[in-house]
């Protein structure tokens, strides 16, 4: 028998460690209803509950396909100090997963399958960490870091026809794209971004799709850097994120779509940007009211 109130109060204070029937689809909507339910009244933020969501019911779901007694240990700690997210891990004593399995996953995504599974496990998580919590004796572990960056208002998301990609040189750096997604750089974790950077190095237009599907309906796009950081930091992320925008987004580029705004990018980095725009023939702006207009005035009509 399930007692959520132990759940909640267990979760409430900082960890939730608990077995569960993968088996069973209410277990694990009760489950994944208590965390939701903590972290909204810990002041998360949407897109972050939602993602949890999704992670747990995809990594739960595979221990239920997968694992003959369909036994999973479920490890849930909010963290709210520091950087604040959620830290995920699942347990089960099945016969693990392949070593080709996101290779496999990948290849459908390829030929025209949804991403489901691990592969958008991997897309929506800040990190992988391989240390289990250390009461555990499963034979197998998975875990996977959130990371929440605050979000910073613009008045370019009031525009429904303009998409918003943000470059942030914070610590740690973040791309955002569309007013709430967000993916993390975080040098001490393999992430997301990784494999957002390689499938455009590929040309793997359905592997960037899901990333980019907040500003694919929109008919025009706003490019912004911020941030600070020393020269040797910021120009592989730079180049990386504006290559995969590129690479994906090549006719709005081509019929001069978009637009670069650099207010509050140091110095550096302005100039590259600047660069970049003058290269592809893209408006460059130092002003977000200004970028704003003009965008208005683009898609008036």
């Amino acid at each position: 028998m399930i007692d959520t109130a132990a759940w909640h109060r267990d979760l409430a204070t900082g960890t939730l460690d608990t077995d569960l029937d993968a088996g069973s689809d209410r277990d694990i909507f009760v489950l994944i209803d208590v965390v939701n339910r903590v972290m909204r009244e810990k002041r998360y933020l949407e897109p972050t509950t939602r993602r949890m969501r999704i992670i747990l019911q995809e990594l739960l779901s595979n221990v239920a396909r997968h694992v003959p007694d369909q036994q999973a240990r479920v490890h849930v700690t909010l963290r709210e100090t520091d950087l604040r997210g959620v830290v995920i891990d699942v347990g089960d004593n099945g016969p693990g997963i392949p070593d080709d399995v996101i290779d496999r996953y990948t290849e459908r995504l390829l030929a025209g399958e949804r991403e489901h599974g691990l592969v958008l496990v991997k897309r929506l998580a800040s990190g992988v960490h391989q240390k289990p919590p250390e009461s555990w004796r499963t034979a197998n572990h998975v875990g996977y870091d959130l990371i929440e960056p605050q979000p910073r208002p613009s008045a370019l998301t009031k525009n429904q026809q303009v998409g918003l990609i943000r470059i942030e040189y914070t610590s740690p750096k973040v791309l955002w794209i569309g007013p709430e997604e967000s993916y993390v750089k975080y040098p001490y974790s393999t992430d997301s971004l990784d494999r957002f950077f390689m499938a455009a190095q590929r040309g793997w237009l359905p592997v960037l799709a899901p990333y980019f599907d907040p500003v694919r309906d929109t008919s025009h796009l706003a490019i912004e850097v911020f941030g600070h950081d020393f020269p040797t930091q910021f120009g592989s992320f730079w180049e990386d994120v504006i290559d995969s925008i590129a690479v994906f987004f090549r006719d709005r580029i081509t019929q001069q779509r978009v637009v670069l705004l650099g207010q509050d990018a140091g110095y550096e980095l302005k100039g590259d940007a600047k660069d970049w725009a003058r290269e592809h023939g893209i408006p460059w702006f130092d002003s977000e009211a200004a970028a704003a207009a003009y965008l208005a005035a683009q898609t008036a009509g």
